[in-house]
């Protein structure tokens, strides 16, 4: 599952998760609402809240159930996370999908079970979405 060790008490709007696989190198995410830069290994990017929002309400169409994250480079399933994430936002690629299931589960938006194939759920409701959209607004 996420780990919530991070640089807290030096950096309050920064926390370090895992992948969803359980393997590999700590993502670290550092908050900029609306904005989050998110670094892992060599993958450096910013996700918004907008991209969050447009995978939660095109991708994640129907609460309860499960998809795919289908992050493989090399033959990410069609159905999955990784391969939305690559025709949506198009300088992205489904190796992004690994670190941006991530940071949903972390900050609460969807629910992930298993190792292969790794599925998410949505369960993110109106509170968290109208969060999302004041903190663009504020920005």
């Amino acid at each position: 599952m996420a780990s919530k060790i991070c640089e807290q008490a030096i950096q309050p709007n920064c926390y370090t998760t895992q992948p969803l696989s359980g393997r590999g190198q700590t993502i670290t995410i550092h908050l900029d609402p609306p904005f989050r830069l998110v670094l892992w290994g060599d993958l450096k990017f910013e996700l918004s809240n907008e991209m969050i929002r447009t995978i939660l309400d095109t991708f994640f169409i129907e609460r309860g159930c499960w998809y795919l994250l289908g992050a493989s480079m090399t033959d990410p399933d069609p159905a999955g996370l990784g391969s939305f994430i690559r025709e949506t936002f198009p300088s992205f690629s489904p190796r992004h999908a690994s670190a941006i299931a991530a940071v949903l589960v972390y900050e609460g938006f969807v629910m992930f079970r298993g190792r292969k194939p790794i599925e998410l759920k949505k369960i993110a409701g109106r509170e968290e979405m109208e969060k999302l959209i004041a903190e663009e607004e504020d920005a």
